[in-house]
């Protein structure tokens, strides 16, 4: 994941949120199949709780 200056402090509801990875996603910081086709996956953010998280996209 390419981290830049500027994170994002989000609240995420408990359950499974898929990553960018590619930095091509139209919807950063969340993965939206736009890494079709390239070596990039999605990464998976597993959260028994809601918490916030900070996250660099």
């Amino acid at each position: 994941m390419t981290t830049h200056a500027n994170p994002q402090l989000l609240t995420l509801n408990a359950g499974t949120h898929w990553l960018c990875t590619c930095s091509q996603s139209k919807n950063k910081p969340y993965c939206d199949g736009s890494h079709q086709g390239t070596p990039f996956t999605p990464l998976a953010l597993e959260l028994e709780a809601t918490k916030q998280v900070e996250i660099s996209s």
